[in-house]
């Protein structure tokens, strides 16, 4: 039997400009902190990870700190946590155990 135990996480800040949703989420346990990122009017969702000195930054410009990330990320991608869709999806609708 395959147990999946969830770390519990911390809603930091969330905003809305327009149709796009974002929130800042820490994980305690482990220390990581995260960008959610939410379209309403697409639908589409992604996400990524931040070092806990650079959230801010990230959370008021979570495009512009996507992209440049994306282009100045080493080959190997050790350090970063690539953009990837949301697994998290029901966040969204409020059902999050968070």
């Amino acid at each position: 039997m395959n147990v999946v135990v969830e770390e519990p996480t911390r809603e930091l800040a969330q905003r809305r400009t327009g149709s796009v949703e974002v929130l800042l989420l820490w994980y305690p346990i482990s220390n990581k902190v995260e960008i959610l990122i939410h379209d309403t009017s697409s639908e589409e969702d992604f996400g990524f990870r931040v070092p806990p000195g650079k959230a801010m930054e990230a959370f008021r410009h979570p495009y512009a700190y996507a992209a440049r990330r994306e282009h100045s990320a080493p080959r190997s991608r050790t350090a970063t946590t690539p953009l990837r869709p949301l697994v998290r999806s029901n966040y969204w609708k409020g059902t999050d155990n968070a």
